[in-house]
């Protein structure tokens, strides 16, 4: 078994072609915005191209335009005018991160794309894995250590808060490196007796590889590539954020709305971060 850490990186967001914009059938011959990046550009051309408001008199019923993008994307957030914010999207690579984050993470389908490690395809010699922040003896030692003794644990009643930390997180350690040993001494029976190292025959050494996963745990650390729009991120940082989400889910949840509140300043301004890390939307409706 090795100890591996969750990692959120970035990796790509929409990119725009501003003269390509600039047409006289919608007005927008000599529209330019002062946006800082291609997503705000993108939705703030969206939302123009609706009412024809690039400028003002193109379209009769419009007799003034607002001209400062983050303005402008405010009121869209306001309105919840949140169709515009799907033509926009941007990709993070998700590192170390275990399969049962990527259970829960797929489940959001709408504006979303997923592109993860296949252990189908690749085969473990050593299982990599996060162990829970809830798990260290500091955290256990507090309220859980409560609750359990509170509960009538005999072991809580028995020892020292700290003492009860380290005797369930070793209890814990001790465990899953055996169950991960086990995983791993199987591989390497299957793999030496089945020559799959050697073997040439992808359809058959993916048939075993297949085979020998199902013994994996689920808690085995995985990489999964997710693009989505800026609507389904603010709905997926929302959803994933709170206080009730699992450990690693809303760690890595809370991560990606830092860095999207960090790069994308106006489509992210009804964001605001709580003491105990939890994302809120101004406008949660979008």
């Amino acid at each position: 078994m090795r100890e591996v850490t969750p990692e959120v990186h970035m990796v790509a967001c929409t990119d725009t072609f501003p003269d390509a914009m600039q047409h006289p059938s919608l007005g927008s011959e000599d529209w330019e915005s002062d946006s800082m990046n291609g997503s705000d550009e993108l939705i703030e051309f969206g939302g123009k191209l609706c009412y024809k408001s690039f400028e003002a008199g193109v379209n009769p019923n419009v007799k003034k335009v607002r001209r400062d993008s983050e303005e402008y994307i405010g009121n869209i957030l306001k309105q919840h005018h949140g169709s515009v914010l799907e033509h926009a999207s941007v990709s993070f690579v998700l590192l170390n991160v275990s399969r049962i984050l990527t259970h829960e993470l797929v489940r959001h389908r709408a504006g979303c794309a997923y592109s993860q490690e296949s252990m189908r395809y690749v085969r473990y010699t050593e299982v990599p894995l996060w162990i829970p922040a809830s798990l260290s003896v500091e955290y256990l030692s507090g309220a859980p250590y409560e609750a359990a003794k509170a509960a009538g644990s005999d072991s809580a009643h028995k020892l020292s808060s700290r003492q009860w930390g380290e005797f369930i997180r070793d209890h814990y350690l001790y465990s899953i490196r055996h169950i991960c040993g086990e995983y791993e001494l199987l591989q390497k029976f299957m793999t030496s007796n089945l020559a799959l190292d050697n073997m040439s025959n992808f359809t058959v050494k993916k048939i075993y590889t297949s085979a020998i996963r199902r013994a994996c745990p689920s808690g085995v650390a995985t990489s999964i590539l997710m693009t989505a729009n800026h609507r389904a991120w603010r709905h997926v940082i929302e959803m994933r954020s709170t206080e009730h989400v699992e450990e690693e889910t809303r760690m890595v949840a809370i991560e990606i709305g830092r860095q999207l509140k960090n790069k994308f300043l106006n489509i992210y301004q009804d964001m605001e971060q709580a003491i105990d890390g939890t994302w809120t939307f101004l406008n949660s409706k979008v």
